[in-house]
C-alpha cells in the first residue's frame, strides 16, 4: 500500500483522470468575468435580456480592414473584445462574423471578391480615416462597419469607430430591437401651426432636422401628424411649441392621450422671436387646454444667476465673444432626477427659454408624477415682454432686485387616467360622434418648459446630453427602460489621441534600449557578486588521521554544579 502511494506514475494518472472528468464535466459550463475598469465590455443585464428573449436570430457582420493606423490599434482591439463578448453574451441568438474585405480578391483577381462584393450589395464602403507618419498627415481607406441582419431586415452602422463614441451598445441593441419589433413603437410629430420645422432651416434655433436624424435609426421614420391627418397607429407624439390649436386639433390630441398614447410635450410659455430678440406670452387659450391634463406652464422666463451656458456673439473667429446668458439654464446632477430611468445616470441637461412647469392634480382621475428637472434655490422670473438681447440679460445680473426667486420645476413625468377636456362640453354630447370620455389605459406624459432643447443648435451645445434626455424619454415611455440603462453606460471605445511623432521615437528609443540596460546590468551585479565571494578568505583545511582513537574514561568531578548535594544545600540556604 505504501508503495503504491509513493508511486510517481500512480500520482500522474490520478492527475490526468482528474484534469479530464474536470474538462468533460465543465463540457458547455461558460462563465465570464469583466475585469477590465470600466466594464467596457461586459454588455447590460437589460441587453442581454433583450437579446435572450428575441423571437429570432441575429447575425452581425463586422466588415474590418486589418491594414490601419496605429492611433487604432486599440481601440479596434477594444471593438473586437466588445463584439466578441456581446455575442457570447446572447445566449445563442447572435451569431458573429468578421469579415476583411481587403484580402479579398476571389478566385480570378480581376473580378470582386464575394466578401467585398456583400460589403457593396449592403452600400457599405471603405471610410477615409487619418493619421501622422513623420512630419505628414496619411490617409488611409479603411472598412469598420456592421451589418445587422434579422430576417429579411438589415440594419448598416457605416462607422462603428464614430458610433462608439454615441454609446456603441444601444447603437447595436436599439437597432435589433426595432427590426425585430417593427411597428411597435411608431412616433409621429406634430407639424401644424409651428415655426419648428424638421426640414433644412438656416435658423439652427428652430431646426429639428438633428432629432429627426438621430431619431430615425432607432424608431423608424419619424411620421408628420396633425388634425386630419393622425394615424391610428401612432405609438408616440411629439409637440413642440404649437402657436395654436384648432377645436378639431385638440380633439385629436385629447382623444389620442386617452386612449393611453405617450406624449412628448416640449412648450415654454413664452413666444420667442429669437432674430428680433423680443418675446411675448403664448395663447392662454393653448395654456389653458394643456392645463386641463394638470400640466400648468407659466408665461414666464426663467434665468439662473450661475448654472447657465455663455452665448457667443460674432460673425467669426477675430470678432467672436461671449456673454453670460443665464436665460440658457443649465441643470447639474443634483438638479436632475434619480428618481426616473430618464434622468438618473445623466450629469447636465440644457434648459434654453426655459418657463416653469407646475403639476395639477386634481386634473387626472390616478396619477404619479415624478419630477424629472428643477433649477437652484436663486433662480428667478421674468414675466410680460422680456428682452432676450444678451447685452439686457447679462446687465441683469448685475441688479439685486430678482423678482420671485426660488426653485423652479422645468420638466416632469406624469403617468396616468384623465378625463376628455370635451366630457363636458354640450356640442359634443349631443354630437353623433363619439368619443371618449375617461382614459382607457394610463397615459405617459413628458414635458419640458422649453421647445429649444431639441433643437440642432441645442444639441450641439449640450454634445448630445439634450439628445439623450429626447431618446430616454421614448424609451421609457414605450417601457423600454433597459435600452436607456443600454445608453447611459460611458463610452465603450474611446479613440486614441494622435501622438506626436518626437514622442514615437521616444518611445521607440524607451522600449529598445530599457530592456537592454536592465539585462546588462543584471550581469554586471552578479558578476561584482562572485568577484566578492571570490575575496572572502577560506579556513584551512584539517587532517583527519586514520587510527582510531581510544576512548578515555571521565574524571569524576568534585562538587560538579548541579549534583543532587549542592542542590539540597542551595535549597536550605534559602529557607534560612
Amino acid at each position: 500500500m505504501e508503495k503504491f502511494k509513493n508511486s510517481k506514475l500512480v500520482t500522474t494518472i490520478l492527475i490526468v483522470l482528474i484534469f479530464a472528468s474536470l474538462n468533460w464535466l465543465s463540457y458547455g459550463f461558460n462563465w465570464r468575468y469583466d475585469l477590465s475598469a470600466s466594464g467596457r465590455f461586459k454588455i447590460t443585464n437589460s441587453t442581454q435580456g433583450i437579446l435572450e428573449n428575441l423571437p429570432g436570430k441575429i447575425t452581425i457582420e463586422a466588415f474590418f480592414s486589418e491594414e490601419y493606423p496605429d492611433e487604432f490599434i486599440q481601440p479596434v482591439k477594444q471593438l473586437r473584445d466588445f463584439l466578441t463578448e456581446y455575442a457570447a453574451g446572447s445566449s445563442g441568438k447572435v451569431r458573429l462574423r468578421f469579415l476583411n474585405p481587403d484580402n479579398d480578391s476571389g478566385s480570378d483577381p480581376s473580378q470582386e471578391g464575394e466578401i467585398r462584393e456583400r460589403a457593396r450589395s449592403l452600400g457599405i464602403r471603405p471610410r477615409p480615416i487619418g493619421a501622422q507618419g513623420g512630419n505628414t498627415q496619411q490617409i488611409s481607406s479603411v472598412y469598420f462597419s456592421l451589418a445587422l441582419s434579422y430576417e429579411d431586415k438589415t440594419e448598416i452602422i457605416p462607422d462603428i469607430i464614430s458610433a462608439s463614441g454615441s454609446v456603441l451598445e444601444y447603437n447595436i441593441t436599439a437597432r435589433i430591437y426595432k427590426m425585430a419589433y417593427p411597428g411597435l413603437r411608431k412616433v409621429g410629430i406634430w407639424t401644424a401651426n409651428t415655426m419648428f420645422s424638421t426640414s433644412e432651416q438656416q435658423n439652427p434655433y428652430i431646426a429639428l432636422g438633428s432629432l429627426v436624424e438621430s431619431l430615425e435609426p432607432f424608431y423608424g421614420e419619424l411620421v408628420s401628424v396633425n388634425g386630419e391627418n393622425f394615424p391610428n397607429d401612432i405609438s408616440t407624439l411629439i409637440i413642440i411649441q404649437p402657436e395654436s390649436l384648432s377645436e378639431a386639433e385638440k380633439l385629436t390630441i385629447d382623444q389620442f392621450i386617452l386612449k393611453g398614447g405617450k406624449l412628448l410635450l416640449a412648450m415654454a410659455g413664452i413666444q420667442i422671436d429669437i432674430q428680433k430678440g423680443v418675446s411675448r406670452p403664448v395663447d392662454p387659450d393653448l395654456l389653458s387646454f394643456f392645463a386641463h391634463y394638470g400640466i400648468e406652464i407659466e408665461p414666464a422666463l426663467l434665468l439662473e444667476p450661475e448654472n447657465f451656458i455663455p452665448m457667443e456673439v460674432g460673425s467669426d473667429s477675430y470678432n467672436r465673444r461671449q456673454w453670460k446668458y443665464p436665460m440658457w439654464v443649465r441643470v447639474k446632477q443634483d438638479g436632475l432626477s434619480t428618481a426616473s430611468v430618464i434622468t438618473e445616470n445623466m450629469k447636465d441637461v440644457i434648459f434654453p427659454w426655459v418657463s416653469p412647469v407646475r403639476f395639477n392634480k386634481e386634473k387626472a382621475m390616478e396619477l404619479e408624477m415624478v419630477q424629472l428637472a428643477s433649477t437652484t434655490d436663486n433662480a428667478w422670473l421674468q414675466k410680460g415682454n422680456i428682452n432676450i438681447d444678451p447685452n439686457v440679460v447679462q446687465a441683469q445680473l448685475l441688479n439685486p432686485t430678482r423678482p420671485d426667486t426660488g426653485k423652479y420645476n422645468i420638466a416632469m413625468h406624469i403617468k396616468g387616467k384623465f378625463k376628455s377636456f370635451f366630457a363636458q362640453n354640450q356640442s359634443y354630447q349631443n354630437s353623433e360622434k363619439t368619443i371618449i370620455k375617461e382614459s382607457q389605459a394610463p397615459a405617459q406624459i413628458v414635458v419640458t418648459g422649453t421647445p429649444y432643447m431639441f433643437s440642432y443648435a441645442f444639441i450641439q451645445i449640450s454634445h448630445l446630453l439634450n439628445l439623450n434626455f429626447f431618446l430616454s424619454s421614448l424609451d421609457v415611455m414605450s417601457g423600454l427602460d433597459e435600452l436607456v440603462q443600454a445608453r447611459s453606460r460611458k463610452v465603450v471605445l474611446p479613440v486614441l489621441h494622435q501622438i506626436l511623432p518626437w514622442k514615437k521615437s521616444l518611445f521607440n528609443i524607451v522600449n529598445f534600449f530599457l530592456p537592454l540596460f536592465a539585462i546588462i546590468g543584471y550581469g554586471v551585479l552578479r558578476l561584482l557578486g562572485r568577484k566578492k565571494m571570490q575575496s572572502i578568505p577560506y579556513a584551512s583545511t584539517v587532517e583527519i588521521s586514520a587510527e582510531p582513537i581510544e576512548p578515555t574514561e571521565p574524571k569524576e568531578l568534585e562538587n560538579p554544579k548541579g549534583s543532587a548535594e549542592t542542590v539540597g544545600k542551595n535549597k536550605t540556604e534559602e529557607r534560612n
